[in-house]
């Protein structure tokens, strides 16, 4: 161990007291500050102490919370699945049923908020720069204009 390992280990703990971190989101942080070993020597501390994921069920577990994040903030499965892998975790399944859901209470919104009339086609980009499957957006705009059409 050199001089600055302890330093290193010291921004791991504090990068990590301000919010659960994938290892590779950890190396990418650490490496603006520190050589490659010192970087390997404080991931080695953070998994000797059980800080960061060690076996595929934590990283699993940690990916269903950050897609749980992902997913109040309205994003789509595909959107969520991408901030996945760019953390280095693995992809979350997201149930068709669940998908059409989120989509349909993102169009209520944007509607109600917009003052303007919206096409099918704006609401399908939209949802689609959301992260939603070409399928899903489709289905969810035709079902949410069906449903304001009938009020």
């Amino acid at each position: 161990m050199n001089k600055t390992t302890p330093k290193a280990q010291a921004r791991v703990i504090k990068l990590l007291s301000l919010r659960d971190h994938s290892e590779k989101e950890l190396r990418q942080k650490l490496s603006k500050n520190f050589l490659k070993s010192e970087i390997d020597e404080a991931i080695e501390f953070a998994k000797r102490h059980r800080l960061i994921p060690t076996t595929v069920a934590e990283s699993q577990k940690l990916a269903a919370q950050f897609a749980r994040y992902y997913t109040q903030r309205r994003n789509g499965p595909i959107k969520i699945n991408q901030a996945l892998s760019q953390k280095g975790l693995p992809p979350v399944t997201i149930s068709d049923e669940q998908a059409l859901t989120s989509a349909c209470e993102l169009i209520q919104k944007k509607l109600s908020r917009s003052s303007k009339v919206l096409t099918p086609a704006q609401l399908i980009r939209y949802l689609l720069s959301r992260g939603f499957s070409l399928s899903c957006a489709q289905k969810a705009t035709r079902l949410e204009l069906s449903n304001r059409a009938k009020t």
